[in-house]
């Protein structure tokens, strides 16, 4: 299959494990990208088929590569597509090390690799449908100006269809990037026998593999809590036809299928049918009738809608159908952000939040659009509505810290990434900012211990190469060259392709006097970095 020949594992006198791997004419995927922009549409195609045929042949043996990306596969002259890197493969489905966990790079990491729960080869299709939208956009489906942001889009946020950026990809083609992109693995191919089926079949599976039986609970899982009710998130127990369930994403009354039953009044209610005395139950969203209940019943019918808003407290009434529209709009906003359609999402974000104004993760939204319409005062007033609404909003205090610093307000940027990590201790880029801003501040001592603490809370977190780079940024503004080289060994060890930690490394190289390891690190540098006037600065250095 489509797979590079490995000949032997050797280590060396310094006991480093090498591998020894045929030798393919040919360039990389992501050398033709850099090269030639958007691949031909046959192309694209034909590829990712050899690639899905590849991984076919390392699933069927319980093998996952998990590092799947353009620079690992490489196109030989006679068009054959091969997959390099073995060295990353683990046996199927076992829980990521500490070492594996960010070695991955981060643009192509799935949701699950990214939150350190178990791995299958479906991880590996998630990879794949990444670099097929990257073969026919030219770009990512992924944006973010930071790793961490990146890692949070692919997580949460919807990718534009691939036909916005390539307008001859049949509508075939298009569905099936889509499939490969879902978040859940459950919800993509199960197999990349059935993806290399669909792109030769354009979209159609004779067979489809089932998917894989479910695994035990991983990081964050209550040990035996029953799963969320398929199809309506944050729901608990399955219902019975005669309970009616709230949905906590939504603060609608649904039916047990989820279905949401929409504004009613308590004598609709309880004209429906849906209020005979249930089963016992231990689930505290379930209401039921009978006797006394009704009265409870009829309370929160009346009450449940009615939000505060924000102004002073005064009261709104919010119905589910707008609860449910806003939520809508909110996602909508986001397409359009990650898409950097920022004046679409500005208006769509206004309307959710027309519908629901104590929605926190809209007013979280809203600030991100305004930070990159650079608009930093709209930004911090946006993000202090969403941590008033809730102080536990990660995001929302991220974006105020981030917006305030942008403004010159440091002060305030070093309270909003403080609250980060108190709202999540183990939350890696709110370490990594509040010691980077340290940093600049002039205080390196304050800010390793910042750093260091994260990477004693987080030490699986695929991002903590961050903490390390900034580890090693901070030593060398202590003038502590030898005491930066271990941690900025260890960043770009962790991720190769971050621009950052190459550019510190290569400067860290020349502080000790390695002329040679300086050349080869600021050569990598060049060809990661994306911004010209960087890339000119740094070539100049080479010349």
């Amino acid at each position: 299959p489509s797979i590079a020949t490995i000949h032997d594992v050797k280590k060396t006198d310094a006991g480093d494990l090498f591998i020894v791997m045929g030798h393919y004419e040919g360039r990389t995927i992501r050398d033709i990208l850099n090269d030639d922009g958007p691949l031909p549409l046959d192309d694209a195609i034909d590829y990712a088929a050899q690639v899905a045929s590849g991984l076919d042949a390392a699933h069927e043996e319980g093998i996952i590569h998990r590092d799947i990306k353009p620079g690992n596969v490489i196109i030989t002259p006679k068009g054959r597509a091969v997959i390099l890197d073995f060295g990353l493969a683990k046996v199927e489905d076992v829980t990521m090390t500490q070492d594996g966990t960010s070695m991955g790079t981060m643009a192509y990491m799935s949701p699950e690799q990214s939150a350190n729960q178990k791995l299958d080869g479906r991880t590996d299709l998630w990879a794949l449908g990444v670099m097929l939208y990257e073969m026919l956009a030219g770009k990512r489906p992924f944006a973010g100006g930071y790793e961490a942001a990146i890692l949070y889009a692919a997580a949460h946020e919807p990718h534009s269809p691939v036909q916005l950026h390539r307008s001859d990809a049949p509508d075939w083609l298009s569905d099936v990037i889509d499939r490969l992109l879902e978040k859940s693995a459950d919800d993509r191919y199960q197999s990349a026998g059935d993806v290399q089926e669909a792109l030769a079949n354009k979209g159609a599976v004779d067979n489809p593999a089932e998917a894989p039986p479910p695994v035990a609970p991983g990081p964050g899982t209550a040990e035996g809590a029953p799963p969320a009710a398929t199809g309506t998130p944050g729901i608990g127990a399955p219902a019975t036809q005669s309970q009616i369930l709230i949905d906590p994403t939504t603060g609608a009354f649904v039916t047990r299928d989820g279905t949401p039953l929409g504004p009613m009044s308590g004598a609709q209610m309880l004209q429906s049918g849906l209020f005979q005395p249930p089963p016992p139950t231990k689930s505290k969203a379930v209401l039921w009738g009978g006797g006394a209940a009704v009265a409870v019943i009829l309370i929160a019918v009346v009450g449940w809608f009615v939000g505060q808003s924000g102004e002073g407290g005064t009261a709104t009434v919010i119905t589910a159908d707008q609860r449910a529209r806003a939520r809508e709009l909110n996602r909508t906003a986001l397409e359009y952000r990650a898409n950097r359609q920022f004046t679409l999402a500005q208006a769509t974000i206004e309307e959710a939040l027309s519908l629901d104004s104590t929605y926190s993760e809209a007013w979280t939204t809203f600030a991100a659009v305004e930070i990159g319409l650079e608009n930093y005062e709209s930004a911090v007033e946006h993000a202090q509505r969403a941590v008033r609404l809730d102080d536990t909003n990660v995001a929302g205090w991220f974006n105020l810290a981030f917006a305030a610093e942008e403004l010159g307000r440091f002060g305030e940027a070093l309270g909003g990434y403080e609250a980060s990590v108190k709202a999540d201790s183990t939350f890696v880029p709110g370490y990594s900012a509040w010691g980077n801003r340290l940093i600049e501040m002039g205080d390196p001592g304050q800010a390793l211990q910042i750093l260091q603490r994260g990477i004693m809370v987080a030490p699986n977190d695929p991002r903590r190469f961050l903490l390390f780079k900034n580890i090693g940024k901070a030593n060398l503004a202590m003038n502590e060259p030898q005491g930066a080289l271990g941690a900025l060994e260890e960043a770009v060890r962790l991720n190769d392709e971050n621009p950052e930690s190459l550019s510190l490394l290569a400067e860290t190289y020349e502080r000790l006097e390695r002329p040679d390891d300086a050349r080869a690190m600021w050569q990598r540098y060049v060809a990661v970095e994306r911004d010209p006037a960087k890339r000119s600065a740094a070539q100049a250095r080479l010349n």
